[in-house]
């Protein structure tokens, strides 16, 4: 994605992450096409469904339990070719993808 991960640790004071992404500035906000955009602030969080790609059972489960908790409609597969079955019977509004699926991601870009 074209960031970086720094570390900086101090004895004793611990140490910290910093992730940089460099996103391009968005025009408008990205919303689900069924809401309006004055609707944008009020979401029913059980109308969104989040696909979550994560071969790491432990993550998966971490991830599926915190979105669960937030209300959001969660499905978990485990590999890039569960993703591409899902979405052949599903429509999702998000999906939240290990970086190490990189047949899914290409397919995912190009389609």
């Amino acid at each position: 994605m074209g960031g970086s991960i720094t570390l900086a640790s101090r004895h004793g004071r611990g140490t910290t992450a910093t992730c940089t992404i460099p996103f391009k500035k968005c025009l408008e906000p990205i919303i689900p096409p069924a809401l309006k955009l004055e609707q944008a602030r009020y979401v029913d969080r059980a109308k969104i469904w989040i696909l979550v790609a994560e071969d790491n059972e432990i993550n998966r489960e971490i991830v599926v339990r915190h979105l669960e908790k937030m209300k959001f409609n969660v499905k978990a597969v485990i590999n890039g070719l569960e993703v591409l079955e899902v979405l052949q019977k599903h429509k999702f509004d998000l999906i939240l993808m290990d970086g190490q699926m990189r047949q899914c991601s290409l397919w995912l870009t190009c389609t």
